[in-house]
């Protein structure tokens, strides 16, 4: 055993002696003061007063137990460094046994032997068991997993644990457990100060721990306190902290009572604060030197031949308009005046403003992520999401998935193409970033399995976690990058000025910033292809159309990307791709597909952008056509959609635009819509215009032979002429939503490139005039409007002399003749019934057309005119 400290024993002495005298005066007083509380006590039962007593006692202990706090570990050096609170619990137990003794009673007061075991002893023992230190004992935790990249991943279960792990790890995935024992061991021989670099996430905090792990279970003892500079509005308090937890730290094997205000005392010398009334008192009784106290603080640890290690954390986090990192390596750079006992490691990243190199005796740096355990960390948990969630209809294909880094080749090594796999190792660099990155999506693919593509909703996050900046450029110009500037077909002049905006917004988002714009923008143009069209820096050519992907269909996928889960919890792809899947294996059966695109415009929109499978083009194209068919044949029936419905021209449309991608014979076109004009014509007139001008308009006229739409639209005029004899077959299939039908059917519309269609007005239609006016003498109500409509056509014809436009008192006497006044007189009745904005159009008619007296003949009058038809 060491000699002790002859000073230190001399002063522990003269504390148990003082202790002595204090209580011995202190008890002989309380014994007979107040003499109000002891007269109030006198006539008391011998129990009231003796729990009083041991009240008393209890109080006593405990203010002292919380003035000298007892550990311990402090005993274990009683010789070499005595505590204080050993001497003045020695000085009061030296009084209990003079008092059980020869007594230290006033007269009149008389005190038992075993009153002290009860008052001192009872209390005493209840202090220490609530205020004692139990030390953990790192030594005995378990130690980390030496796990490689191969054995993460072969390892469902582990590779979850590890990615949901918050904070220090418990798998070596980088090998940094042997740096943890490389610092240990120099920090326990003779190197006073080490630098841990590494970004945030590096893992600093789990080589820390692993570090505390092997330096506590050494001998001599090494002990280890660890502070985070984060968080503190200036510099101060942070030294104030790390100070405090020092001697807490010390405190917990040695008695630091002597020095326990160090921290203030180093703040009150070498900062400028303090009161006035600290300042007096220092200037009359003199100021502890903190450097004398630190010298103190080193041969305490020296008497307990223990040495404590500072690990200063978060220095260069620490953001407050207040804080001056150098007041804090001031603190450090004094410490290593005692580095054989009192050590530090300083961890940060490079951009830390401070040097490492002139503060640290020896620097680590932790090594980062290569982009292969990148790539494949990232595919095992893509698979691991995909297994664990399964989907009923996936519209992914493998050559779809990006993380295989053998699909890159050469590409991957020329100097201006960064793949997906290296644009993420470089953006997320660290293993927190990844397992943050892939935590989320995982997340949020809980919600979104088989809704949104799943390697873009990792790419999304990947931008969120590793280029915070770059996502949120992405939140204001998405609507912009996903329209692709090259098909606009108007405002082209306005493309330069959209090129400049974006271009400025992410001159902003990427300048300034610790994450590489390179790698951000690879992400961005796997994202959004058509942000190469706005930032002039071309498309990626082996990125794949995404059918799930963000920039599709108006912003719906990439408001799932964001927000992590559905818009509407309702609007689903599954049940319309599995409708899909279930019609082409039986089209013939009671279609759930049908159902949905009759009902659904959500489920219209996932068709038409699904509908991609070769399957829709098998046989010419027929599966396209049959379930066109299909939903034809319920269009006005009691339980399918009316012609004139929004619904109906949503789905019609699509399946037009679906035709012209999978149908590819022209005659199966072309003697399908005759077919179908033809079965229409007994339906809804709305459903026969739709027909005419929609499966035979330009855009489809590639699907047609020449000649085709002049061919479609004469055997119309052949089968209508056929169908409509009588004024109940016009309002059989007249509804009316739809007053313009009549109107459209004369007059269809003209198409830009291919000019107006044949068969076409006044010169083939004037048949019509018959039944419809015996269907505005049936039911004017209904056709009064239509009427209306066909008269005040600004219409065009092309007879063999030339265009000729005609007005409405020429259209009058072409449709009805002879019957013209009549006519105008059921559109006057009509009108006069009407109320309100219902009168607005009969009255415009009206105003257009002579009195029926004055109705003049037309050139189409003629029987000759009227055979034409």
């Amino acid at each position: 055993m060491r000699r002790p400290d002859i000073g230190r024993l001399l002063y522990w002495l003269a504390t148990g002696v003082g202790s002595l005298v204090v209580t011995a005066v202190s008890l002989s007083f309380a014994r007979s003061r107040p003499v109000w509380l002891h007269e109030s006590f006198a006539d008391q039962p011998d129990l009231l007063r003796l729990g009083a007593a041991v009240l008393a006692s209890a109080v006593a202990v405990w203010v002292l137990s919380g003035l000298f706090t007892p550990r311990r570990g402090q005993l274990s050096h009683w010789w070499r460094h005595p505590p204080y609170w050993l001497a003045v619990w020695s000085g009061i137990a030296a009084a209990g046994v003079c008092d059980a003794v020869w007594g230290l009673n006033p007269k009149g007061f008389r005190v038992e032997w075993w009153h002290w075991p009860l008052c001192g002893v009872v209390p005493f023992a209840a202090a220490v068991a609530i205020r004692w230190d139990h030390q953990k004992n790192l030594s005995a935790e378990a130690e980390p997993a030496k796990l490689t990249v191969d054995q993460l991943l072969s390892t469902p279960a582990v590779l979850e644990a590890w990615v949901r792990e918050e904070r220090e790890s418990a798998y070596d995935l980088l090998g940094t457990r042997r740096l943890a024992g490389r610092l240990a061991e120099r920090l326990a021989g003779d190197v006073g100060s080490v630098g841990l670099v590494g970004p945030f996430g590096s893992g600093k905090s789990t080589v820390v721990g692993w570090m505390t792990a092997e330096l506590t279970a050494r001998r001599p003892k090494v002990l280890v306190c660890q502070v985070s500079c984060w968080g503190f509005e200036d510099a101060g308090g942070a030294v104030r902290r790390i100070l405090r937890e020092a001697v807490k730290t010390v405190g917990r094997e040695v008695d630091c009572f002597n020095f326990r205000h160090l921290p203030e005392d180093y703040r009150q010398t070498f900062t400028a604060g303090g009161t006035w009334v600290r300042a007096v008192g220092d200037l009359v009784l003199g100021a502890p030197d903190p450097d004398e106290q630190f010298t103190a603080l080193a041969h305490a640890l020296e008497a307990a031949d223990a040495k404590l290690v500072i690990v200063v954390d978060d220095l260069d986090r620490a953001t407050g308009s207040r804080f001056d990192p150098q007041e804090v390596l001031g603190l450090l750079e004094r410490l290593r005046k005692h580095r054989r006992r009192v050590k530090f490691v300083l961890s940060g990243s490079r951009t830390a403003d401070f040097d490492f190199a002139r503060l640290c005796e020896h620097i680590e740096v932790l090594p980062l992520l290569t982009t292969e355990q990148t790539a494949r960390i990232v595919f095992a948990f893509r698979s691991q999401m995909l297994a664990a969630h399964l989907i009923d209809v996936c519209v992914q294909g493998a050559e779809d998935e990006p993380w295989r880094t053998y699909r890159y080749g050469l590409m991957g090594r020329t100097a201006n193409y960064l793949s997906p796999p290296e644009a993420v190792a470089t953006l997320l660099r660290t293993p927190r970033a990844l397992k943050l990155a892939i935590r989320r999506a995982g997340d949020a693919w809980v919600r979104l399995h088989g809704e949104i593509d799943i390697d873009q909703l990792l790419e999304v996050e990947v931008l969120r976690a590793g280029a915070p900046e770059a996502f949120a450029f992405l939140l204001e110009e998405a609507d912009r990058l996903s329209d692709d500037p090259r098909v606009w077909r108007s405002q082209e002049d306005q493309i330069d000025r959209h090129r400049v905006a974006v271009r400025r917004g992410w001159k902003e988002a990427s300048g300034a910033n610790n994450w590489d714009a390179r790698s951000a923008l690879e992400l961005i143009l796997q994202l959004f292809p058509a942000a190469g069209q706005y930032l002039e820096v071309g498309t990626r050519a082996s990125n794949p159309h995404r059918r799930q992907g963000v920039a599709e269909a108006h912003g719906r996928y990439w408001r799932r990307a964001v927000s992590g889960e559905l818009d509407d919890p309702a609007d689903t792809d599954q049940p319309t791709l599995r409708a899909m899947q279930a019609w082409l294996e039986d089209p013939i059966g009671e279609s759930e597909l049908v159902r949905l695109l009759e009902t659904s415009p959500a489920a219209v929109a996932v068709f038409e952008r699904f509908a991609t499978d070769p399957r829709w083009s098998s046989e010419h194209g027929q599966p396209t056509l049959n379930l066109a068919r299909q939903l034809l044949d319920r269009v006005d029936s009691p339980t399918g959609v009316r012609a004139g419905s929004d619904q109906c021209a949503t789905w019609f449309d699509t399946l037009r635009r679906l035709t012209v991608r999978t149908v590819t014979p022209a005659e199966s076109v072309e003697a399908w819509v005759i077919e179908r004009q033809q079965v229409a014509l007994s339906v809804s007139m709305s459903l026969v215009n739709r027909l005419a001008n929609g499966w035979s308009s330009e855009r489809l006229e590639a699907r047609l032979l020449p000649g085709g739409r002049a061919r479609v639209r004469e055997q119309l005029l052949v089968n209508a002429r056929a169908a409509l004899r009588t004024g109940a077959d016009m309002l059989c299939v007249t509804h009316p939503t739809d007053p313009a039908d009549l109107y459209r059917l004369v007059f269809p519309t003209t198409d830009r490139e291919f000019g107006p269609s044949g068969y076409r007005g006044p010169d083939h239609w004037t048949w019509l005039g018959t039944p419809v006016l015996e269907a505005l003498r049936s039911d004017p109500s209904r056709m009064a409007l239509r009427v209306g409509y066909l008269l005040t056509a600004d219409a065009e014809s092309n007879p063999a002399d030339g265009q000729v436009r005609c007005t409405g008192p020429e259209l009058l006497t072409a449709f009805f003749g002879e019957d013209a006044g009549e006519v105008v007189r059921l559109l006057a009745a009509e009108r006069d019934r009407s109320t309100g904005d219902a009168r607005e159009q009969p009255d415009g008619v009206l105003s257009t057309l002579p009195p029926p007296s004055t109705a003049s003949p037309s050139p189409w009058a003629s029987d000759s005119g009227r055979a034409a038809g």
